[in-house]
């Protein structure tokens, strides 16, 4: 009876085993790559080597200089502590890329665009390594373009017919940059963005009289304290640290 319950007991252990393994072991496919619908938060490369990658939370796409393009996993995302640096590694079978992105000041020598990442990435095929080096920048994802309304501000409703004109902002393309208006005066600028970070910290305000009501002088205080944000749904959502401070609906 011993020996019946020993094997029965081992059986489970070894189904537990290989079931919890086969879980662990479970990554996104690659089919579940859209193209379509893929929106990169970061490009960088080198146009000396001709190679290229794309990155966003959840996938990383490889170009070579023959333009032959490989979609990895992103399976490990690392931070340094004391310094800007984040270290993604990424697999496919046997094939693995390792990238390092370090916010440095970098020159591409063919275009003398400066970018402020540098990028040392480690390829590994069939037990061989190869080291590449580039640039590369944080670029403003697809679903941020466009103009957004101010709806919210610090908990308070913001009613379309509120005022004579409503706080916007509006992202046109890739660039870092932002246009908009604060309800009196129009604003524009280079601004910091980092994936889900974002900082607006030199912008350039028209200085236009403005005689109707508005709220300018808060709405411009607040967006110097902006930290992050969020998408949902059709909403931008601004953060404080982690305090949401406005909301802004897609126009």
């Amino acid at each position: 009876m011993k020996k019946i319950h020993l094997i029965l007991f081992l059986a489970l252990t070894t189904c537990f085993l290989a079931c919890k393994s086969k879980q662990t072991n479970t990554t996104i496919s690659n089919m579940d790559f859209n193209e379509k619908t893929f929106q990169p938060y970061f490009k960088g490369g080198s146009n000396d080597s001709f190679w290229s990658i794309e990155f966003n939370d959840t996938f990383l796409v490889y170009k070579d200089l023959n333009g032959t393009r490989d979609v990895y996993n992103i399976t490990a995302v690392n931070m340094a502590q004391d310094a800007n640096v984040k270290q993604i590694s990424t697999e496919k079978g046997k094939q693995k890329i390792r990238i390092t992105v370090q916010y440095n000041k970098c020159t591409n020598k063919t275009t003398s665009k400066i970018n402020d990442y540098t990028l040392d990435a480690v390829l590994t095929a069939n037990n061989k390594e190869q080291n590449l080096n580039g640039c590369g920048d944080y670029v403003i994802p697809v679903n941020l373009f466009g103009k957004w309304t101010l709806t919210m501000f610090k908990g308070n409703e913001i009613p379309v017919t509120k005022y004579t004109k409503t706080p916007y902002i509006a992202f046109e393309n890739e660039d870092k940059y932002v246009t908009g208006n604060t309800g009196c005066n129009g604003y524009n600028g280079p601004i910091y963005f980092d994936n889900n970070y974002i900082r607006f910290s030199n912008l350039a305000v028209t200085r236009k009289a403005c005689i109707h009501e508005n709220m300018e002088h808060d709405f411009l205080k607040e967006l110097k304290t902006i930290t992050k944000y969020k998408v949902i749904n059709n909403e931008l959502h601004f953060y404080t640290a982690d305090e949401l401070k406005m909301i802004f609906k897609k126009n």
